[in-house]
């Protein structure tokens, strides 16, 4: 009998570890987290300047960051920050650069080291379809000017950086037009940039307005002709009688070689763009980045421009009047570090120290002090703003703002 109560409690004991593991097992399938991207899910083709929602269905997760990842440029950029609901309408800019290798991205939002996430596959952004300028500048605030506005000044800052070592005045407007013809741009280019005896005001043309490269282009209307040649074809499929099936015929083999005549028409028209205004003269131009904030050139320039800068330019003596000594150079603790040039050397030295050149230099208030550098003038980023008070040592590697000639 002691034994069938030993048996009979040993059932119980095995069934109620048996009930707790399934309580568990439920509790960790209900529980789980997950997170899945419904859409985009990749292969497919956005424009810029139009609204896409982007669908995901969350588990255990309230809210998520959203992230556009470009796998070419290794670049990553949020599009949402803490957002709920399993959907959110992303507008992309007027002036995302389109490219074929985007991602988006879903993240928990969480302070966890370990977040759940997940990606689309790889889709395409294209260019905006436009018809005219004032449809971007109304919408984003932003001004806009057409291609074929008279006097413009197309502006650009160097997708790559260069040491002080720039080979001169020369070497430098020939870095500029380098780039220029590497982003398939027709026309002469000149850096913005002087030296001990030349301002930049004294050798470049700087007279007009100053857009920024990096313009869409305006999509053409619609050719009245091929409008009209389309209407003909209706009019023979309801008038032409008996004579249809023939007139048809004739229209067929006509067609091909309208179109390679509209083709050759389409080739020969002026393309035109929308060009981001920088401002209505060099002055303006020059006087926003020394003295406006980043959040102010973030709204006027618009992102990418602001974020070129942000890079640091080289520029030397700018104006006729600009000093030509005691450029003071950053410098860690309290040791203040002066050049004795504003210019590298008239921008063709690699030299870090000064070797017997100089040994002191003269500030704007007469004040003397040790020279213990080699730099030119440059505008560098500070905490709110763009600064040209310091100098920039000539090893150090900036990019150049190249002006259209």
């Amino acid at each position: 009998m002691e034994k069938f109560k030993e048996f009979d409690l040993r059932i119980i004991i095995l069934g109620v570890i048996i009930f707790v593991l399934i309580l568990i097992l439920v509790f960790v399938v209900f529980t789980k987290k997950e997170l899945k991207l419904i859409y985009p899910k990749g292969g497919e083709k956005f424009e810029a300047g139009k609204t896409v929602t982007i669908l995901w269905k969350a588990k255990k997760i309230g809210k998520v960051d959203i992230y556009l990842i470009s796998e070419g440029k290794g670049e990553r950029m949020m599009i949402a920050e803490g957002v709920s609901g399993g959907k959110f309408d992303w507008e992309i800019s007027f002036w995302q650069q389109p490219r074929d290798d985007y991602k988006i991205e879903i993240l928990e939002h969480t302070e966890n080291i370990e977040k759940y996430y997940d990606q689309s596959k790889i889709f395409k952004i294209v260019g905006p379809t436009i018809g005219f300028c004032e449809e971007l500048s109304i919408p984003q605030e932003w001004h806009f000017v057409p291609s074929d506005y008279p006097n413009l000044k197309r502006v650009f800052i160097t997708r790559k950086l260069y040491s002080g070592n720039l080979g001169g005045l020369d070497g430098a407007d020939q870095i500029c037009q380098k780039e220029a013809e590497a982003m398939g741009l027709e026309g002469k280019f000149k850096a913005l940039l002087g030296d001990e005896n030349l301002s930049a005001k004294e050798r470049l043309n700087l007279e007009g307005i100053f857009v920024e490269i990096g313009a869409e282009q305006i999509p053409g209307e619609t050719s009245p002709y091929l409008l009209y040649w389309k209407h003909f074809k209706k009019f023979i499929e309801k008038r032409a009688g008996d004579q249809k099936e023939n007139y048809l015929k004739a229209y067929q083999f006509l067609d091909r070689a309208f179109n390679v005549y509209l083709e050759e028409i389409e080739r020969k028209k002026e393309k035109k763009y929308c060009y981001r205004l920088l401002g209505k003269s060099f002055d303006d131009f020059f006087e926003k980045i020394t003295t406006h904030s980043k959040e102010y050139l973030k709204w006027f320039f618009g992102e990418s421009f602001e974020k070129d800068l942000e890079k640091g330019v080289w520029i030397g003596r700018v104006f006729p009047e600009t000093k030509k000594e005691c450029v003071q150079i950053p410098s860690y603790g309290t040791e203040v570090k002066f050049s004795f040039t504003t210019s590298c050397q008239n921008w063709t030295t690699s030299e870090k120290e000064v070797k017997g050149i100089l040994k002191e230099c003269y500030d704007y208030q007469g004040r003397k002090w040790p020279v213990s550098s080699v730099g030119g003038i440059s505008i560098l980023p500070t905490e709110k703003g763009f600064s040209i008070d310091f100098g920039s040592p000539c090893e150090e590697s900036l990019a150049l703002i190249c002006i259209e000639q």
